[in-house]
């Protein structure tokens, strides 16, 4: 709690923040508006659509940041200070500062506030939660390809085998990517290894669902044959 309250209000990064997400949503707002040009063949150009969203969107998105790192950030570090973790990083933050503007805009728009700031913030929070776990997934997936196995030094032998047996360790460890890589693929169970035994259980397993459908193929195929000679034998 101590750090927590050592840490400033207001982040350092936050002008950083302010500008980069500022000029991302002006770039977003611009490909909106060129991709409703053309699906939606409107009579006003692509370029002039872009132009326009772009405005709305850089209006918004500085609105929003500003909102976020100078006003709402500084009021919960103050209030209810929490360590955010990798997957709630700046959730709290979005989602009040995604109400503001849904408020401000929903007032501007003469539309329903309610509506408008829950609409807003649901959104602003769904693209924070997005962009963590890509974020976290990135990391994750970096620190596995920086991460080097601990170098073993041998302990001197008395015989003359010792440095072949060094030569050999050596050589035998395989490429730091391709083993961080593995790792975090089982860690995941996204490729699970499987001994002979485990292999061949599950081919037999699978082998007597085979057997069990054939079985149940051939007793429907009987019950069709029973009822198409009880319609032959009616006709007659």
């Amino acid at each position: 709690m101590a750090e927590l309250d050592a840490a400033p209000l207001v982040a350092p990064n936050a002008p950083v923040v302010v500008a980069g997400g500022t000029i991302l949503g002006t770039l977003a707002g611009g490909i909106v508006g060129v991709t409703t040009g053309i699906l939606t063949n409107r009579p006003i150009p692509p370029p002039m659509l872009a132009v326009r969203f772009a405005k709305g969107w850089l209006a918004f998105s500085f609105g929003f940041f500003a909102i976020r790192e100078y006003a709402v950030r500084p009021l919960l570090n103050r209030s209810m200070p929490q360590r955010d973790g990798p997957h709630t990083r700046n959730l709290r933050a979005t989602f009040l500062a995604g109400g503001t503007m849904g408020a401000v805009a929903a007032a501007f728009l003469r539309r329903p506030v309610v509506s408008g700031i829950l609409t807003i913030a649901g959104l602003c929070t769904g693209v924070q939660l997005i962009s963590n776990e890509i974020l976290f997934a990135a990391n994750t997936l970096s620190n596995y390809g920086r991460a080097e196995p601990p170098q073993l030094v041998p302990a001197p032998a008395p015989t003359n085998k010792a440095p072949m047996a060094t030569e050999a360790s050596s050589a035998s460890p395989e490429p730091t990517s391709r083993n961080a890589i593995m790792r975090f693929l089982e860690r995941h169970d996204i490729v699970v290894p499987l001994s002979d035994d485990q292999y061949k259980e599950r081919l037999l397993q699978r082998r007597s669902e085979i057997d069990r459908e054939l079985i149940l193929l051939d007793q429907e195929l009987a019950q069709e044959r029973r009822q198409l000679d009880l319609l032959r034998s009616t006709g007659r």
